[in-house]
């Protein structure tokens, strides 16, 4: 613990910049170079000097900096919303079930809905692996589904590319749907076991991911991260002898504290 602390304070501090824009050429950061090729003379010194101001490029034996890379991990709360979506379920010897859903996400209600993100950055481009805990629960139940959800994770997991679109800052990724079903359908519940680690979560579907983001540094390693999401997915799901087919597109808002560190190369 103490070591973690004494990391935290004297290691980490300063050592995260902001992001280079990507019209700033690397090295720059947020100094702003002092014009060296100004053709104007500068009264007052020497030829020789004079002649090293208008050099046309890097001074001789002094390089620029390359920029630095950028390795941040972050927490995502925040608040999801899940349209109307069709939902399927098919049981063997019955019939087809066919329901407009409506579902609620209950951000806030445990287990919490969260993000967590761990990627780094270069010039503002980057990649990073996030774990998106997305919830679903079914509100207009029927007499044949009278319950059913996703609750402990519709759970989507992402490999993002981070870049810029214009000036603006922007995540896509790919990945996939690890779902943990919870219902009952024509009265029989399913058993939440088996799958992976054998509590009932199983690979259900592709999931793909487009957003925004926008960053705001506090401190040299602590930063606060907005971040407007959509992603959209399809998942097929167990029920009870049979099985559900559930796609899904949420619209995210995420508030994200989180902790960063660079390394430059040398």
């Amino acid at each position: 613990m103490v070591t973690a602390f004494l990391l935290l304070v004297f290691v980490l501090p300063g050592f995260c910049r902001p992001e280079n824009p990507p019209d700033l050429p690397p090295g720059t950061g947020d100094i702003n170079p002092l014009p060296l090729n100004s053709p104007e003379p500068v009264e007052g010194i020497s030829d020789n000097l004079q002649m090293t101001l208008n050099f046309p490029g890097p001074l001789p034996g002094i390089r620029d900096e390359p920029p630095q890379r950028i390795f941040y991990l972050e927490l995502a709360p925040g608040i999801s919303y899940v349209p109307p979506m069709l939902l399927s379920v098919d049981q063997e010897g019955e019939e087809r079930i066919f329901l407009w859903a409506r579902y609620e996400t209950a951000s806030f209600k445990p287990p919490l809905y969260y993000s967590v993100r761990l990627g780094q950055t270069r010039n503002g481009k980057g990649w990073e692996a996030e774990m998106n805990h997305l919830k679903i629960y079914l509100k207009n139940t029927t007499r044949e589904i009278s319950r059913f959800s996703i609750s402990h994770g519709y759970n989507q997991l992402f490999v993002n590319r981070l870049m810029y679109k214009g000036k603006v800052p922007v995540r896509v990724g790919a990945g996939v749907v690890i779902a943990h079903p919870e219902n009952t359908i024509r009265g029989n519940m399913l058993e939440e076991t088996g799958g992976i680690f054998g509590n009932g979560y199983y690979l259900a579907g592709p999931a793909i991911l487009a957003g925004v983001r926008h960053r705001v540094n506090l401190t040299g390693w602590l930063f606060l991260s907005f971040s407007g999401n959509v992603t959209a997915a399809w998942a097929s799901v167990k029920v009870s002898e049979g099985r559900a087919s559930v796609p899904v597109v949420a619209l995210q808002l995420q508030v994200a504290p989180g902790i960063c560190t660079s390394f430059r190369k040398i």
